[in-house]
C-alpha cells in the first residue's frame, strides 16, 4: 500500500462560522458546504485549496471526539489525511506494521458531493500524529 497523496488537513475550531470568515478573508477559500456528522457530533466544512482540502471542524455539543479534543488541547491541528485505493487493505498492512486504529473497521461518510470510507490511526502508534486514511467513492458529479 502506498498513500496516493495528502488529501486534507483537519483543523478543530470552537466557532466554524468565525473560521469560515477567516479562511475566506485571509486565504480566499470557502467551504463546499457546511455539513453535520452525527457519530462525531460535529459541524464541518471542506475548504478546497488546489488538490488539498482543509477540513474545519466544530463541536456540536459537549460530548463527542471533537468536543473532547477542544477540551483537552484547544483549537488547532487535528489530523492529516492521506488518500488510499483500498482502505481495508491499507488498514491490514498498517496493522501488520504495528499501527493501531481508533475503530476496528472504516466509517462511512456520505455527502452530497462525495462518498468516502475513513479510519483514524491511534497517534501513539504513529509518532504522535493522528493520521486519517480515506478511500473515496463516487464523486457527486458521477452519481445518478
Amino acid at each position: 500500500m502506498r498513500a496516493q497523496k495528502v488529501m486534507e488537513i483537519g483543523i478543530v475550531v470552537k466557532d466554524l462560522d468565525k473560521a469560515t470568515r477567516f479562511f475566506g478573508e485571509v486565504l480566499g477559500i470557502k467551504p463546499l458546504k457546511i455539513d453535520y456528522y452525527e457519530p462525531y457530533r460535529m459541524r464541518f466544512g471542506y475548504f478546497p485549496m488546489g488538490e488539498l482540502f482543509f477540513e474545519v471542524m466544530e463541536p456540536a455539543g459537549e460530548d463527542g471526539p471533537i468536543a473532547q479534543f477542544v477540551k483537552s488541547r484547544g483549537e488547532g491541528l487535528h489530523h492529516i489525511a492521506v488518500k488510499v485505493d483500498n482502505i481495508d487493505g491499507a488498514m491490514h498492512e498498517f496493522r501488520e506494521k504495528g499501527v493501531e486504529f481508533v475503530n476496528s473497521t472504516p466509517l462511512d461518510l456520505q455527502l452530497s458531493y462525495v462518498d468516502m470510507k475513513f479510519a483514524f490511526t491511534r497517534p501513539d502508534t504513529t509518532f504522535g500524529v493522528l493520521l486519517e486514511l480515506i478511500e473515496e467513492g463516487v464523486p457527486a458529479d458521477d452519481k445518478e
